[in-house]
């Protein structure tokens, strides 16, 4: 916990943004008059629900204060559902029925099957009648009926329905790929928010549309407080395209601000093959460049060299050649580790030459080692890489759990999540010191002991779970360490054309 700064402070970021404004869900899921009742949403038809929409759940009592503004279904806040979906059950309260028919003949669209009996007995007995009166005005004879000036649907899938409605994704890629991407989509004052979640762990070029469009993007990072605008962005009817780069298992926070920017980057050309937007799927694997805009100019970098063309919106063309970033592994170092273990343990240290994982080492006190690590790593930086201008960034790699990173005597963060890039422009020099102070879990320490005592003697537990027989988890600072040297062109720079 002493390096989870770093953690604790990107927790807070993301909650701090989630915790405000109102959930933009397109589907309201009744949950039904029977208990228990989750077990029909799980079972309902919104577990269909296409990737890009969610749908919340309600109950009868919510339903009886409910109001319906332009077709849609509201709680009094900035929310409304264009559709009210049913579970899959033949057995409905009348007084729900009624409630029912009430929203539909002001508006609501209701999807689900007709209801063929009531849960009442005293229904049963006096108000069979009604009931089937009722169901059959609001149901018809087809699959589509209009009672009001609403309608009912029934047999159709929720995907067909909202494509029906026009309702488009609220939030998509380019490969629409719902085991890539997680969101949430919040409303904050006139802001539109989303959280966005990388659930692989592979690093993922995407396009995200998002239905919101006439707002200014912004890219929030939790991870290290940044913001940015990006510069490159598709405006198609009513959603917003932009290319986006993740790291494994990595989030974004988008937020949409009023007003329209007045110059931003509509398409992307590389070699005169249009590379964004993205016209095959086939493309996905490709990086876009990186652009701002400020003070009237467009600034570049780019991970993959050549020559480009950029459209603006009031269709201004800018081409340039640009050239992907230089990049030094940090390979040829003198390196020290000292050893902090959480037991009495008392560990030398060791000289290394290579980064590995503590797993790898013959030594059973390291192999096993449990506590913090110190890192005194010392190298040579190449001349062209100290620089105060250029955006140079340092990449931990692989690295387990949490660390106190310095160079050259300056914090520069709380590390926590593998291939952390640290920008270090101005503070290298040509002999350099990094300090990387490692703090990892015990796991490997339980099994150790378990290997070597037969008992568990080096720490304490309630547990017993972990015994001699599991894998060892790669520990420590594993890298490659990487300094990486980012070109920026401008748009004054003699490598642009307009």
């Amino acid at each position: 916990w002493e390096f989870a700064q770093g953690w604790m402070t990107y927790q807070a970021r993301v909650q701090y943004v989630l915790q405000k404004g109102e959930p933009v869900v397109d589907v309201l899921f009744y949950v039904g008059d029977q208990f228990p009742q989750y077990y029909s949403f799980s079972k309902s038809i919104v577990k269909d629900l296409p990737y890009g929409f969610q749908a919340n759940a309600c109950n009868f009592d919510m339903l009886i204060d409910a109001k319906v503004i332009d077709g849609k279904l509201s709680f009094g806040g900035l929310q409304t559902f264009p559709i009210l979906s049913l579970p899959e059950l033949t057995i409905m309260d009348f007084v729900t029925l009624k409630r029912i028919a009430e929203l539909v003949k002001e508006g609501v669209v209701v999807l689900g099957p007709k209801p063929m009996e009531m849960l009442s007995v005293s229904d049963i007995k006096n108000n069979s009648f009604l009931f089937s009166q009722l169901t059959a005005a609001l149901w018809g004879n087809s699959s589509e009926n209009q009672y009001g000036k609403g309608k009912v649907i029934s047999g159709k899938s929720i995907g067909e329905v909202l494509k029906q409605l026009n309702v488009v994704p609220d939030f998509t890629t380019n490969t629409n790929n719902p085991k890539e991407m997680m969101f949430i989509h919040k409303t904050l004052g006139d802001a539109e928010v989303y959280y966005v979640f990388n659930q692989q762990t592979r690093d993922l070029n995407r396009e995200l549309i998002f239905r919101v469009a006439g707002k200014t993007p912004e890219i929030w990072n939790p991870e290290n407080g940044a913001v940015t605008k990006p510069a490159i962005y598709s405006i198609e009817k009513n959603q917003t395209r932009i290319p986006v780069r993740f790291k494994p298992h990595e989030s974004k926070i988008f937020v949409f601000k009023n007003g329209a920017s007045d110059l931003f980057i509509q398409s992307v050309l590389l070699a005169g093959k249009q590379v964004f937007p993205q016209q095959q799927f086939a493309d996905t694997t490709f990086v876009i460049p990186q652009a701002t805009f400020s003070k009237g100019k467009f600034g570049f970098t780019t991970i993959q060299s050549g020559d480009y063309s950029f459209i603006l919106n009031n269709n201004r063309i800018l081409k340039a050649n640009l050239v992907q970033p230089q990049i030094q592994q940090i390979d040829n170092f003198k390196a020290t580790i000292e050893f902090f273990p959480i037991s009495n343990e008392v560990i030398q240290p060791v000289e290394i030459a290579k980064l590995k994982s503590f797993t790898e080492f013959e030594d059973p006190a390291i192999r096993y080692f449990a506590g913090k690590a110190k890192y005194t790593i010392r190298f040579n930086a190449p001349t062209v890489f100290i620089s105060k201008t250029d955006l140079v960034v340092l990449e931990l790699g692989n690295i387990d759990a949490t660390a106190e990173v310095r160079l050259n005597g300056k914090l520069l963060a709380y590390a926590w999540m593998p291939n952390t890039e640290l920008v270090v422009s101005g503070l290298l020099k040509d002999e350099n010191k990094l300090e990387i102070t490692v703090a990892n879990v015990c796991r490997n320490r339980f099994i150790g002991d378990w290997n070597q005592f037969g008992s568990i003697k080096s720490i304490w537990s309630t547990s017993n779970a972990l015994k001699k027989d599991l894998p060892l988890v790669p520990s420590g600072l594993m890298g490659p360490l990487e300094l990486v040297k980012y070109n920026v062109y401008r748009d004054s720079d003699k490598t642009m054309k307009k």
